[in-house]
């Protein structure tokens, strides 16, 4: 009895002890995404912290944007005609009523289009990409880059792929370059992330892809 009624505490005090010092883990291993989530902020933090690359916003600014513009949509339609009747105001139509109708169509109409327009922006621009950042100083890229993972469905193994963006000319001088780990390579049975060898290695696959767009230049 004794021995049992000990090791509660030896357990919370090494939880207590690894949230003190930083340590990432996982409460379940088995929650892909969770799993994924934690390790894309981590390379996301590689990348811009650690190798330099300064963050592009401009593609969540444009989701934002895009479903600012949706949400929108929804009170307008709820409260525009109401104080466009109370102005006196007729839009889109000399009779009041059908006024009142084609601006709540068109709300409607506008809520859709900004929708639609939003998927269309995440799968064909953003896709499963985690980060898009500038141009680095002092490399030979021209541009920025496009980091994006994968996790497969009941697969153990996490990709990351890089990609240089687009110049202003449509172009891009590399391939993209791919890495894959098992996650039990950065991962403990005790869920405890090894963030020290998350940043060695993905430190060295930008190294190595900024080497790639280095010879590419030259060719």
């Amino acid at each position: 009895m004794k021995g049992s009624g000990d090791e509660a505490p030896c357990e919370s005090s090494t939880a207590e002890d690894q949230a003190r010092a930083g340590v990432k883990k996982l409460e379940n291993k088995g929650d892909q995404g969770a799993v994924k989530h934690l390790l894309d902020e981590l390379v996301a933090d590689v990348v811009t912290s650690e190798c330099e690359y300064p963050e592009d916003f401009t593609a969540s600014n444009v989701r934002i944007l895009l479903s600012f513009a949706a949400c929108v949509a929804a009170p307008a339609s709820h409260f525009l005609p109401p104080y466009l009747e109370r102005e006196g105001i007729t839009l889109l139509s000399t009779d009041e009523k059908t006024s009142k109708s084609l601006i709540v169509l068109a709300c409607v109409l506008f809520y859709a289009v900004s929708f639609l327009a939003l998927l269309a922006f995440q799968y064909l621009h953003e896709i499963e990409a985690i980060l898009f950042t500038k141009q680095k100083k002092g490399v030979s890229s021209s541009s920025g880059l496009r980091v994006s993972t994968r996790m497969e469905r009941f697969d153990d193994v996490y990709k990351i792929t890089i990609v240089e963006r687009k110049s202003a000319r449509g172009t891009t001088n590399s391939d993209p370059m791919t890495l894959e780990r098992s996650i039990t390579k950065w991962i403990d049975e005790d869920g405890v992330v090894a963030e020290k060898l998350v940043s060695k290695d993905v430190k060295r696959f930008v190294k190595a892809f900024e080497k790639s767009v280095h010879k590419a230049k030259k060719r």
